[in-house]
């Protein structure tokens, strides 16, 4: 879990992310860490939004928002309020996306394995209170 701002959501809230692909977990967690993986009801799933497999304008903008914690724009701004949200992931440091707008997309880096890019999905809200009721199971 953290309240860092990231792909997803901004600092003034808890959330807790997770991805669909093990390798990427696997690094993620560095030698020795701990995977968790957790089950999901497809319903509980279906209450969130879901952005495209492949990063388009609207992602780009949403992460940087985000990333820079600011409010997003537009509709952007209904899915900012969203306590689930999926999409791909974007592999930079919040360092790089606090340079003076606009920023280039190459610097968001989606996260690739293979032709895929990485997916994850964000809890925050009662979302989140909701999944720790859900049995988790270490991996190792």
């Amino acid at each position: 879990m953290t309240q860092r701002n990231g792909d997803f959501h901004t600092s003034n809230q808890s959330a807790a992310y997770f991805t669909y692909n093990k390798e990427y977990a696997r690094n993620c967690a560095g030698p020795g860490g701990t995977i968790i993986r957790q089950d999901v009801p497809r319903e509980m799933l279906r209450q969130g939004y879901k952005f495209d497999d492949v990063p388009d304008d609207d992602w780009y903008h949403f992460v940087e928002n985000n990333r820079k914690n600011e409010k997003a724009v537009g509709r952007m701004l209904r899915v900012q309020k969203k306590e689930i949200i999926e999409g791909p992931i974007a592999d930079v440091h919040n360092k790089t996306l606090q340079r003076p707008p606009p920023i280039p997309k190459e610097k968001f880096k989606p996260a690739r394995r293979g032709d895929e890019y990485v997916q994850q999905v964000v809890f925050k809200g009662q979302a989140l209170n909701d999944l720790t009721r859900l049995s988790a199971r270490p991996t190792f």
